[in-house]
């Protein structure tokens, strides 16, 4: 169970990062599509906080 939480964070850390990353390129590049690119931002940080919450509960 501890390789599987430790997976599971790997993944949503790394899904959540490239958000991040890909925000900042279009901030400063000046585009629009920003909302779109935050809100999968926003989901990718629930499914974090979710995937925690519930491997914390086994």
């Amino acid at each position: 169970m501890v390789i599987i939480a430790i997976l599971i964070g790997l993944i949503f850390a790394s899904i959540f990062v490239v958000n991040m990353v890909s925000i900042i390129k279009k901030v400063a590049d000046k585009n629009e599509k920003t909302a779109l690119n935050t809100f999968i931002c926003y989901l990718s940080l629930m499914y974090l906080w979710c995937s925690l919450v519930f491997l914390s509960s086994l």
